[in-house]
């Protein structure tokens, strides 16, 4: 199973079979045409490129001279005034994704767990960008890897939430040996 394109998107398979069901959860109540009528008048967004955008998915850019923690305040304001309801995400001090209020990584997780009856306890998480921390905070054990983007250092001690000293895929599996989910590797190699 593969969550794609910020938690709007969920595909199975080396062929990536669509699951459908999900387009079909996610469409209730979805407006992008509001998202965009009320968002692309603000001077510090700038719309993405169109191979950005997916059908759950209005993509912006963050203007760096603003605070961009006050920025998303009024992106929440403007899409609250239009009556749009809708999922904000912020990453990378750079990025904003508005989504189906139905919609992320967390909730994609969370609609697999329910579809296929997979018990929480024998799910965990990994990530390493702003846009992971709502999957991050859920009640799955979380893995935060070594190369992580700076605004996740404030989940750091948070309860659940292992920050791996390892990088990339290294630092999902370190993290997987801490939280339990498989055993250490025998051979002695120090991950990098």
């Amino acid at each position: 199973m593969l969550i794609c394109a910020v938690g709007t998107e969920i595909y199975y398979g080396a062929e990536a079979v669509p699951d459908r069901g999900y387009a079909h959860y996610l469409s209730h109540g979805w407006k992008p045409d509001g998202v965009r009528r009320s968002l692309d008048a603000l001077a510090f967004l700038e719309r993405q490129p169109d191979h950005a955008q997916r059908d759950f998915k209005v993509s912006y850019y963050l203007s760096a001279d603003g605070d961009g923690e006050e920025q998303v305040a009024r992106v929440r304001e403007a899409l609250d005034a239009a009556g749009v309801q809708a999922t904000v995400i912020y990453s990378s001090s750079a990025f904003l994704d508005v989504l189906p209020s139905r919609a992320s990584k967390g909730k994609a997780i969370r609609y697999l767990a329910r579809k296929w009856g997979v018990r929480s306890r024998d799910i965990v998480v990994a990530g390493d960008s702003g846009n992971d921390t709502e999957m991050l905070t859920s009640r799955h054990p979380a893995i935060v890897v070594g190369n992580h983007a700076s605004e996740l250092e404030r989940l750091r001690g948070r309860r659940g939430i292992y920050f791996a000293e390892s990088q990339l895929a290294a630092g999902v599996v370190e993290g997987l040996e801490r939280q339990g989910f498989v055993g250490p590797r025998d051979d002695g190699e120090r991950r990098s």
